[in-house]
């Protein structure tokens, strides 16, 4: 890693004025990316004077990542490709709803050009993802830009109630079951189960089953569920290899989600094991 890197992981932006006025690269290829990691945007907008360029640089999505209008607007007005399937293969507006971001953000989006019915890796438009994810303010919102607001019977089960389809082995819609689970939605989780869902279908993000985000979260009521169903503590996401049991001790240490109870997750883990599970 460069100078220039390090310096901006470190949000030390007097340093950051100093290597570029010493003609460090801008487009490192990492340095944009991480400054995007700071609420104080310093580095950002001295590396976007220097010549930072937002194309191919990942850098959009990642602001993504948070809630802040200041920080993309700086990267919209820069030039951002809101379509260029930066990570995950999902453009700006996919990234932003499925890390639920709101509708300020979303509006911006639109309005700097990206496409409204653009389909993600899992197959959803933009309304049928906000809609599962019960982000109902952003999914009126894209309805009244004029957003496909057509939904699969189990999408429309989730998002305004009603019985759930029985599972008829879409993969498509065994990929729910996980993205619920990360959203910590212990209820729909349950009715997908008794619909005859699979418990640890892996999901698109990371390849993580229902249980490697109970694990990673440390969601006690979740993990409770899912083992009282058989979910499998031996499968591995598709990422890391890593078992529920690997993402619990790793979210133990670096997730930090409000209200987690890591501890009771551990113990119904150690009491769950089975002999072909690895802990």
């Amino acid at each position: 890693m460069t100078a220039l890197y390090h310096a901006v992981a470190a949000n030390d932006v007097e340093k950051v004025r100093e290597l570029l006025a010493q003609g460090a690269d801008p487009n490192d290829g990492e340095s944009f990316y991480h400054s995007t990691e700071h609420r104080d945007l310093g580095s950002l907008r001295l590396l976007l004077a220097h010549g930072a360029r937002v194309k191919g640089s990942n850098a959009v999505n990642h602001m993504l990542d948070r809630e802040d209008p200041v920080g993309l607007r700086l990267l919209l007005v820069a030039g951002a490709d809101l379509e260029e399937n930066a990570i995950h293969g999902a453009s700006a507006l996919q990234w932003a709803i499925f890390r639920r971001r709101g509708a300020e953000i979303v509006t911006m989006l639109l309005d700097a050009g990206a496409k409204i019915d653009s389909v993600g890796s899992d197959g959803r438009h933009a309304y049928a993802r906000a809609a599962l994810s019960g982000m109902t303010q952003v999914a009126q919102l894209l309805a009244s830009r004029g957003a496909d607001t057509s939904l699969s019977p189990l999408e429309r089960a989730i998002a305004e109630g009603g019985d759930y389809p029985p599972y008829n082995g879409s993969a498509k819609d065994a990929k729910v079951m996980a993205a619920q689970a990360a959203m910590h939605r212990t209820e729909v989780v349950k009715q997908l189960i008794e619909a005859g869902y699979p418990v640890s279908a892996r999901g698109d993000e990371l390849g993580a089953t229902p249980l490697h985000w109970a694990c990673w979260k440390g969601y006690p009521d979740l993990a409770e569920l899912l083992l009282a169903h058989g979910a499998s503590l031996s499968i591995e996401d598709s990422r890391f290899n890593a078992t529920p049991a690997g993402w619990l001790d790793h979210g133990m240490k670096n997730c930090h989600e409000h209200g987690a109870d890591y501890g009771s997750v551990r113990r119904m883990i150690n009491s769950t094991l089975r002999p072909n599970d690895q802990a």
